[in-house]
């Protein structure tokens, strides 16, 4: 890491601990900055859905990319270049699940990747959305490879939130949600 990115890490570090004890948002801060390309559509992802996430959230000497410290869940975004070693992030992964985090990892295509959302679809596909194959399928394609669709089986799972949609036939019924968390899953 670079010295000036080293001394922004630590800057943040020092934020996040002097708000330990106030009530903090993290909106408050310009993280466009900061972020890579992918974290930046990461974070579009989260604040759309309004859940609880903190950008660069500390965790023993790791930066999570998005940490919810509360239910203590951990988004990561990997770009090709900065995880080449598979090895080196299964550590990191396991250091915090050992300390009761969930973590899921994201290949940077998938924060990246844009399809219609199942509002999108119902929309596009009308009154017969719930039994079309397409629009089963394209909705199990949004879960299942794409940041939004991780968010909205996380808000799903988490907080009951229906950031996603429940069809009338039961195509996206819980099994779905699982489904996702566990494709990105790591520990």
């Amino acid at each position: 890491m670079a010295g000036g990115q080293w001394a922004q890490m630590e800057a943040i570090r020092k934020m996040y601990g002097a708000t330990a004890q106030l009530e903090y948002t993290p909106y408050l801060m310009d993280w466009i900055t900061m972020f890579s390309p992918i974290e930046y559509d990461m974070w579009g992802s989260i604040r759309g859905s309004g859940l609880p996430f903190w950008p660069q959230y500390p965790i023993g000497r790791f930066f999570a990319d998005f940490a919810e410290p509360v239910k203590k869940i951990v988004i990561e975004c990997d770009g090709k270049a900065f995880h080449l070693d598979k090895e080196k992030d299964a550590k990191r992964d396991d250091f915090m699940s050992k300390l009761g985090w969930s973590v899921f990892r994201l290949p940077g295509y998938a924060c990246k990747k844009a399809l219609p959302s199942a509002c999108e679809l119902q929309e596009q596909y009308g009154e017969d959305w719930n039994i079309d194959c397409r629009s089963v399928s394209a909705i199990r394609d949004w879960y299942l490879n794409t940041s939004d669709g991780l968010v909205a089986a996380i808000g799903e799972a988490y907080y009951g939130s229906r950031l996603g949609l429940q069809n009338s036939v039961g195509v996206l019924s819980g099994d779905l949600v699982k489904e996702a968390l566990s494709k990105w899953r790591t520990a």
